[in-house]
């Protein structure tokens, strides 16, 4: 028997990414460095920033109990200045064995052909969805922006489902 469990992570309703890192559950999370969270809230308190949380969304779960999972990014904007989210896409990392074709398992809600304004002080959320498989893969989300200080933002995407309580 597999027991499945997948403590996700990042903003929820009206939890903004500081409350959040002071959540009591948080320490549990798989989708955050739990070592440098707090850290990093205070080393971004201070300063502007643009920032995808999680930077790492993993997927892992019984394939005979769960249906198709989907993650939540949510980009943050921590500027002066309104930014626009001019591309996202979803890219295999070819120098891991899990990343070769891995980007065709995770799927974006992005319309290339509606570009996202983000105000200053403001968010939006990216649905990730990942096609179950056996075998663990691996991929990277890009986010581009127009702001020049944070021309990019890197997702670190992973996911393996079991099947029938195997643990293959």
């Amino acid at each position: 028997m597999l027991i499945s469990l997948h403590i996700g992570c990042g903003s929820a309703g009206d939890e903004s990414p500081n409350q959040h890192w002071q959540s009591p559950n948080h320490d549990q999370c798989l989708n955050c460095d739990s070592n440098d969270s707090q850290q990093d809230a205070a080393d971004y308190s201070d300063r502007e920033y643009i920032r995808a949380i999680p930077e790492e969304l993993t997927f892992f779960g019984d394939a005979d109990t769960q249906g198709t999972p989907i993650g939540q990014v949510v980009i943050v904007n921590q500027t002066d200045v309104p930014v626009l989210i001019t591309y996202v896409q979803i890219r295999d990392i070819e120098t891991e064995t899990s990343g070769k074709d891995g980007a065709t398992y995770f799927e974006v809600n992005w319309d290339p052909g509606m570009p996202t304004t983000i105000a200053q002080g403001d968010q939006t959320e990216l649905e990730v969805t990942f096609s179950q498989t056996t075998e663990q893969r691996s991929a990277v989300m890009l986010v581009t922006t127009s702001h020049p200080d944070f021309p990019t933002l890197e997702v670190s995407l992973t996911g393996k489902y079991f099947i029938g309580g195997s643990g293959f």
